[in-house]
């Protein structure tokens, strides 16, 4: 705690210094890494990963299925890669949007030339047909990322899609989308730039509200100084940035803004790139989770309800918004999951490269600490990572971290201010080894897992029902890549479908825990992980060695329903009582 408020009191002084545009500038270009990281050298060399353990080779993991699938298409930067929208953009959904299995996909794609988001329906295990017109979302907008929830409370799948000049709402009637933005008390300036987006109920009338991020106004563009070598268009501190939303939906189906009235905080101009909707401080309420890029100057926050139903910052108390260093994180990615298997949810946070990617370990006492470095993830700072999930990918019975790689910078600008970088970039899997330390796979030759992307937003979901995740990356240019799971499971699976009373169909917010005997598997049913997009509605769960299971859910509104002895391979459906 005292480090933290040495860092702020920094902060505040580089901030009021005649040289903070200049340190602003060298920090948000992502130009000095802490010497206990990546020096640039290290990081040319592609030696920063310094002492770590890495999993023994047990592959092959993913089989890349996007051609044969028919999900291949070819994204094109709108301004040739140039402005900051280009290089953060690319989130994908997984929805119902039929109500027919496999699940669907939806990519959030800004508009090229011929070009835009694209729908996916599944016929079948691994055959899709893009139905985009047909399905009522030919136009988008200038589409970052996108959010599927149950606006309705009808239990299919409704739209949100964000972006440049961005905001709107498809709601699914019959498995057809019709355009009801009017229902949102938002309209977006020309230039203002929308990203991540969640759902939840953060009022406790039971309905979903929504919380979206406000990442930069493009049209206040600076180019009046010296960039340093890099294009000022992709500059942070050359914009200013966009005030967060906090929607909350009234009774009769629209959504009023309330940041200052519920959350002041949100109204802070930062370039928030990830918020959540999630309970990290475990008094059953949901809290409101800011991730804000630029972390040298801008902070992530945790935002708690008070006795009044007011959110206030309270990262002081919970943590999330310093990394291990007693810095700020360039937050990308974030994802849920017991990491450590005591019960407690802990939460993964994607960062630049040259850094550990922070995972907050939460103890009994409320505090969630970044033990990122000392669980693994130094053998991830050779990367630039955005979406990630975590997800129990062996089937183990604990959960593991996948990240999407691609750096922000091309090889061309990273070589002009002295980085040697791939632009393209593996994903990362770090395996769990069943007592939190997170291991490093070294993808072997022939595993799509070597494969390099521009990756940007990614997704979990066991697309062809085999009791393996699978993982979806959506790609900042070039084609997305549909890695179906094809590693030898350690273990058999339990799928679990809540279905909630209306409006909240889905359950959003409800834990469940998952006991085979010997230990309890925890999750929390979230909408808006990963980075842009949102995953598998189903709750998934790899379960070891065991041959059934008993299932507790707690729902919300503090409801309990039990299931015992499900066999293990079986996927269930607990409605709320």
């Amino acid at each position: 705690m005292v480090a933290m408020r040495v860092i702020t009191q920094l902060r505040a002084h580089a901030l009021a210094s005649p040289v903070a545009p200049l340190l602003a500038a060298t920090l948000l270009a992502g130009c000095l890494f802490d010497p206990a990281e990546c020096t640039r050298e290290r990081l040319a060399s592609g030696s920063c990963a310094g002492d770590v353990s890495y999993a023994p080779p047990t592959g092959p993991w993913f089989e890349d299925v996007t051609v044969p699938a028919g999900l291949a298409f070819e994204r094109a930067p709108v301004e040739g890669y140039v402005t900051m929208v280009d290089r953060v953009s690319g989130g994908v959904c997984v929805l119902d949007v039929d109500g027919r299995p496999p699940l669907d996909l939806f990519f959030a794609v800004r508009p090229a030339t011929d070009s835009g988001s694209r729908l996916f329906v599944a016929r079948g295990v691994r055959d899709y047909v893009e139905e985009t017109a047909s399905r009522g979302l030919s136009d988008t907008g200038d589409a970052v990322g996108c959010l599927a929830f149950d606006a309705e409370g009808d239990g299919d799948d409704d739209l949100l899609v964000t972006g440049l000049s961005t905001l709107h709402l498809f709601l699914n009637d019959g498995g057809v989308f019709a355009d009801h933005t009017v229902l949102l008390d938002a309209s977006p300036a020309s230039g203002a730039v929308y990203a991540s987006a969640a759902a939840g109920d953060i009022d406790g009338d039971r309905d979903l509200d929504l919380l979206v991020a406000g990442f930069l106004d493009i049209a206040a563009l600076r180019t009046d100084r010296d960039c340093g070598g890099l294009p000022c268009e992709m500059r942070l501190d050359s914009y200013r940035g966009v005030e967060n939303l906090l929607l909350r939906r009234e009774s009769d189906g629209r959504y009023t803004e309330v940041s200052s009235e519920l959350a002041p905080e949100l109204a802070l101009r930062e370039p928030t790139l990830m918020v959540a909707i999630s309970d990290i401080d475990a008094d059953g309420r949901p809290d409101l989770y800011v991730g804000n890029d630029g972390g040298s100057v801008f902070r992530d926050r945790v935002l708690v309800a008070d006795a009044a139903g007011i959110f206030r910052d309270a990262s002081d108390r919970v943590g999330l918004a310093y990394d291990a260093r007693g810095h700020g994180i360039d937050t990308m990615g974030w994802s849920t999951g017991d990491v450590n298997g005591d019960g407690r949810m802990d939460y993964a946070v994607t960062a630049f490269q040259g850094h550990a990617s922070p995972v907050f370990v939460c103890g009994q006492d409320g505090y969630c600490d970044d033990r990122g470095p000392a669980v693994g993830t130094r053998a991830l700072a050779s990367t630039f990572r955005w979406g990630n999930a975590l997800a129990d990918i062996d089937l183990d019975g604990d959960v593991d971290l996948f990240e999407a790689a691609g750096h922000v910078f091309t090889e061309a600008e990273a070589a002009g201010i002295g980085l040697s970088i791939r632009h393209a970039q593996p994903p990362n899997l770090s395996v769990n080894s069943g007592d939190g330390e997170l291991l490093r796979v070294q993808a072997e030759a022939g595993d799509a897992l070597a494969q390099p992307h521009c990756g940007r937003g990614l997704a979990t979901a066991d697309l062809d029902d085999d009791g393996r995740p699978d993982v979806i990356i959506a790609t900042t240019q070039g084609p997305p890549a549909v890695l179906r799971n094809v590693h030898s499971p350690a273990g058999g699976f339990v799928r679990v479908v809540l279905r909630g009373r209306s409006p909240n169909s889905a359950g959003v917010g409800a834990r469940v825990e998952v006991t085979d005997g010997s230990r309890t598997l925890v999750r929390e049913r979230t909408v808006g992980e990963g980075f842009l997009g949102s995953f598998d509605p189903r709750l998934h769960f790899g379960i070891g060695g065991a041959d059934s299971v008993d299932v507790k859910v707690t729902w919300p509104g503090g409801a309990i329903s039990i299931v015992e002895r499900i066999a293990v391979g079986e996927e269930i459906v607990v409605d709320e009582p």
